[in-house]
């Protein structure tokens, strides 16, 4: 069950990441695309050169916005991966946990019926 849910979690991290990649992706694109339409929509030379400014302005801000984004989708991710692996490490030492008293309980069973032997 722990190894399901750590593949699970692994799965899940990796379209997560696809999706962040999708999303940034498609953000920086409508960004750049404002900033080209500023640019477009100059009449004159002085204009352009104000626009061209503007432009790249509006371009560093959808880069360091995009950037956030993708830290905050990545983070949001990577939390949920780790909770799956803590939640499946809490499982296997419940497992082991479970084990080892039934292991106990056999050493001292089999403990028992020897001992009823020697008497």
């Amino acid at each position: 069950k722990a190894n399901k849910i750590e593949l699970e979690a692994k799965k899940n991290r990796e379209i997560a990441d696809k999706k962040t990649k999708e999303e940034v992706d498609k953000y920086k694109k409508e960004g750049y695309k404002a900033a080209e339409k500023v640019i477009e929509e100059a009449k004159t030379p002085v204009a352009k050169i104000a626009a061209k400014k503007v432009a790249d302005k509006m371009k560093k801000e959808t880069d360091e916005k995009a950037k956030a984004l993708e830290n905050k989708l990545n983070k949001t991710s990577a939390n949920a991966e780790k909770l799956a692996f803590k939640q499946a490490e809490k499982i296997r030492a419940e497992a082991d946990e479970k084990a080892k008293k039934m292991e106990q309980d056999a050493d001292e069973k089999a403990k028992e019926i020897i001992d009823s032997t020697k008497k």
